[in-house]
């Protein structure tokens, strides 16, 4: 009796089973229709989501591209213009160089001629010995008549004058050389010292020149474009 229950039991419990699945079935099948409706409805809305999305990131990238367009041309305008300052400050460099060697030059080609003029001035000590004028007189002037004492007196006095004449003039010609060698030494180390301001200034700008021209402008376009991805997932 107990086994014979038991398979009863079983049957009407597969049989309750059967019924459900059947039910299930039947639901399913009956609202299949409405379940890809709403399927359809939710892949349209994800749809015209990403389509919003895609069109807004469109209108960021063509942005993005504007502003960076802008940035080309601001950055070619000002290599440009780090060129052509550049190549002002070379020239003036140049010039200085230039105007400097002249004054080398001159500053020796002066010294040359005052050596020469003190040499000659130290070796004659007398006025027959210096260049004459080419003034002539029709005849011989007329002497005074005086003793032979005031006549040696008289040479020896005009030789004191020469002598002290004579190193009157080296001791100007001294100190106008040494004044020229002071505004010489001046004006070359005012001449370096404006050339050394001009070559810093020049490695200033190639140094911009170098670091403006290596400027990776993709990274600039691929961050911008990158915000404006991130701001659209915002959305």
């Amino acid at each position: 009796m107990g086994p014979s229950r038991k398979l009863n039991q079983d049957e009407q419990l597969k049989a309750l089973l059967r019924e459900k699945d059947e039910q299930v079935r039947l639901i399913v099948h009956y609202n299949r229709p409405l379940i890809f409706f709403r399927k359809i409805v939710a892949l349209e809305r994800q749809l015209e989501a990403c389509s919003a999305r895609a069109s807004a990131t469109h209108i960021r990238l063509l942005k993005t591209v504007d502003v960076l367009d802008s940035l080309r041309a601001q950055h070619a305008s000002e290599i440009s213009a780090l060129e052509q300052e550049k190549i002002k400050l070379t020239h003036n460099v140049d010039r200085w160089r230039t105007v400097s060697k002249a004054l080398e030059v001159e500053k020796d080609e002066m010294k040359d001629v005052v050596e020469d003029l003190i040499e000659k001035i130290q070796i004659s000590n007398e006025w027959t010995s210096w260049p004459c004028s080419r003034l002539h007189i029709s005849k011989p002037a007329e002497l005074p008549y005086m003793l032979a004492s005031e006549l040696e007196s008289t040479a020896k006095n005009a030789n004191e004058d020469l002598l002290a004449y004579a190193s009157a003039i080296i001791a100007r010609l001294r100190s106008e050389l040494e004044f020229e060698r002071r505004e010489h030494r001046n004006t070359v180390e005012e001449a370096n010292h404006r050339i050394e301001e001009l070559e810093a200034q020049v490695a200033v700008r190639e140094t911009e020149l170098e670091t403006r021209i290596r400027l990776p402008s993709q990274r600039v376009f691929e961050d911008a474009l990158a915000r404006g991805m991130l701001s659209c997932s915002g959305e």
